[in-house]
C-alpha cells in the first residue's frame, strides 16, 4: 500500500483542502482494470496564492504536518499496525506469544529456565490474557512494580534484583521481537527503569585473601 499527499481546490475562497490517498493496487473486473484507492482528509488547508508572510509561513508548517502525518501512517502500514491482518495482530495474546518463544528456547536449558519464569509472573500478573494493544508503559510500569512487591519465593522472601532484573529483560526482549514480526509498533518497555542490582556478599576468600590473612 502507497499513500499520498493529495490538494484539492476550494471553490473560490483561495484555499486548497489537503488529504491522504491510500492506493491499495488495482482490480480486474470484466476486462477492465480500476485501481482502488480510499481517501482521508487531514482537515488542513494552505493557501493557494499566500500574499504576506503569515500566509507563507502557515503554508509552510502546514505542509510540514501534513507530510509528517502521511509518514507516520505509511510507518503504521510497514510495522503491521495497519492493513489486512492487523485487527487479529493487535488483538492477539500476547502471553500466547511469550510461550511460543519460551518454547523456542528448549534447546538452551539455562535460557529456558529464566524464559519459563518470566511466563509464569506474567501470566499470574496478567490472568493468563493481555492484548498487544493493550501493552503500554503502564502495563510494564506495572509488571515491574509486580516483580518487586507481589512475587514471594517459597522461602519466604521477595525476588532479589538480579532476578527481577532477568525476569524484566526477557519480558523486554520479547516486545523488542514483536516490533521486528511487525505485531506492534514499538517497545513500551524500552524506558522503564529498573532497581539496581545488589550484589550479595561473598562468604568466601579469594586464594590470594586467604594467603594474605593466614600466611602474613
Amino acid at each position: 500500500m502507497k499513500i499520498h499527499l493529495r490538494k484539492r481546490k476550494q471553490s473560490n475562497n483561495g484555499k486548497i483542502n489537503l488529504f491522504l490517498e491510500y492506493y491499495k493496487g488495482y482490480e480486474i473486473r470484466n476486462g477492465k482494470t480500476s485501481a482502488l484507492r480510499n481517501y482521508k482528509s487531514l482537515d488542513l488547508f494552505i493557501y493557494e496564492k499566500p500574499s504576506n508572510h503569515t500566509e507563507k509561513q502557515h503554508n509552510k508548517e502546514t505542509l510540514q504536518l501534513a507530510n509528517s502525518i502521511r509518514n507516520k501512517k505509511e510507518l503504521d502500514i510497514k510495522s503491521g499496525i495497519y492493513g489486512f491482518n492487523s485487527h487479529s495482530k493487535s488483538n492477539s495474546n500476547f502471553i500466547e506469544y511469550f510461550k511460543k518463544l519460551t518454547e523456542d528456547r528448549l534447546k538452551s536449558k539455562g535460557n529456558y529456565g529464566n524464559w519459563d519464569s518470566t511466563l509464569k509472573h506474567l501470566t499470574a500478573y496478567t490472568s493468563g490474557r493481555v492484548i498487544f494493544k493493550n501493552i503500554d508503559k503502564e502495563f510494564c510500569e506495572g509488571f515491574k512494580n509486580y516483580l518487586i512487591n507481589n512475587v514471594i519465593k517459597k522461602n519466604g522472601e521477595s525476588l532479589s534484583s538480579s532476578s527481577i532484573s532477568s525476569y524484566f529483560n526477557k519480558f523486554r526482549a520479547s516486545l523488542k521481537q514483536a516490533v521486528k514480526d511487525r505485531i506492534i509498533s514499538f517497545n513500551a518497555s524500552e524506558d522503564i527503569k529498573l532497581p539496581k542490582v545488589i550484589e550479595k556478599e561473598r562468604e568466601y576468600l579469594t586464594v590470594e585473601e586467604f594467603r594474605n590473612q593466614f600466611f602474613l
